[in-house]
C-alpha cells in the first residue's frame, strides 16, 4: 500500500510553514521493520539520496572557507572599533535609563527609598513594561546607583553632572562609523520616559518613516551589519559553486527582518533557476520586503 502526493503542514492561524511535495509514503510490514536490509523509502527521484553530497560542499569546506572570510572582513570592516566603543555605549545607556526613571518619579536624595513592589505603579510604567523597568533597576545597581534593602530599593546617589547628551556628542566624534547606532540610542534614550509610560509606540522609534537614522540603516551600514552580511554573501557562493547550471537554488531566510541580507545575496544569485523564500514573523517586515523585492 503507497500513497504519493504533496504535504503541506500549516500552523494554528492557517499559514502554511512546510511544503513538501513529491512525497511518497509505503507501508512496511512487521518483517521490514526487523534489522536486517535497508529499506527504501519512496522518492519521487531516488537519484536525490546521492546527489546531495555531489551537489554542495562537505561542511568542513565550508566552515574553513568561512573563517578565512571572517578574518579578512574583520579588518576590512573595522569591527575591532566595538571593543572600546561598547564599555562607553553601556554607560550611555546607563544615563539615560536613570534620567527616564528620576523623569518619571524616582527620588534623587541620597539615602530616600521606595517600595520595589508598587515602584511600576509610582512611576506609572504600563504592565506591558513592568519586565524591562525590573531590567533598568538591575542596571542602576550593578552601577552603584540603587541597592535593594528587603522589599525596597535605596538611593546611593546619581550623579548629576553628567548629561547624556555631552557624552553622547564625544562618542559620535571618537566612533564615526557607528554613529547610526549611537544616533538611534539617543533617540531611544530621549524618548524612554514615554515610552515606559505607553505614550511612545518603540517601533515609531526603531522605523521612523521621515528620518535616515533607524533599525533598517543599522543592519545595512554598521561594521558588524557588513561583516555578517558579506560573510553570508560569500558562504552562499562557495557553498553552490559546485551546484550544474540546470540546478535549481532553493534558499529558505528564517528572520529575514528588514532585508539587509536579502538585498546583498539576492543580486547574485542566479534568477532563472532560483527560489528564495523571504520569512519572518512580523507582518511588517513581509510587507516591506514585498515592495523592496518587487523585481525579484
Amino acid at each position: 500500500e503507497e500513497f504519493t502526493g504533496d504535504f503541506c503542514l500549516f500552523d494554528e492561524d492557517g499559514r502554511i510553514v512546510l511544503n513538501a511535495e513529491g512525497v511518497s509514503i509505503r507501508r512496511l510490514d512487521q518483517a521490514a521493520l526487523s534489522f536486517g536490509e535497508p529499506q527504501s523509502i519512496g522518492l519521487r527521484d531516488e537519484r536525490l539520496q546521492s546527489q546531495a553530497s555531489e551537489r554542495l560542499l562537505d561542511h568542513a569546506g565550508i566552515i574553513r572557507q568561512a573563517t578565512l572570510d571572517f578574518q579578512r572582513l574583520a579588518e576590512q570592516t573595522g569591527v575591532g572599533i566595538y571593543k572600546a566603543m561598547v564599555p562607553e555605549v553601556d554607560r550611555l545607556s546607563a544615563m539615560y535609563i536613570s534620567s527616564a526613571l528620576r523623569k518619571l518619579g524616582l527620588p534623587e536624595e541620597t539615602g530616600r527609598r521606595v517600595s520595589i513592589v508598587s515602584l511600576a505603579e509610582q512611576l506609572g510604567v504600563v504592565k506591558d513594561h513592568e519586565r524591562l523597568l525590573g531590567r533598568f533597576i538591575e542596571i542602576l545597581q550593578q552601577d552603584g546607583a540603587l541597592r535593594r534593602v528587603g522589599d525596597e530599593l535605596e538611593v546611593c546617589g546619581f550623579t548629576r553632572d553628567e548629561e547624556p547628551q555631552a557624552l553622547l556628542e564625544d562618542l559620535l566624534q571618537r566612533y564615526s562609523p557607528c554613529s547610526v547606532e549611537l544616533r538611534l540610542l539617543a533617540r531611544c534614550g530621549q524618548n524612554l520616559s514615554s515610552v515606559l509610560r505607553g505614550e511612545s509606540e518603540p517601533l515609531q522609534l526603531l522605523f521612523p518613516p521621515d528620518s535616515d537614522v533607524n533599525l533598517e540603516k543599522i543592519y545595512q551600514e554598521s561594521p558588524a551589519a557588513r561583516l555578517i552580511n558579506q560573510l553570508v554573501r560569500g558562504t552562499i557562493e562557495t557553498a553552490i559553486a559546485p551546484l550544474p547550471a540546470d540546478r535549481t537554488l532553493r534558499i529558505l531566510e528564517i528572520g529575514a527582518g528588514t532585508g539587509s541580507t536579502s538585498s546583498l545575496v539576492l543580486p547574485d544569485l542566479p534568477a532563472d533557476r532560483t527560489d528564495y523564500v523571504f520569512s519572518d514573523v512580523s507582518q511588517l517586515f513581509l510587507f516591506n520586503a514585498m515592495r523592496k523585492f518587487s523585481s525579484y
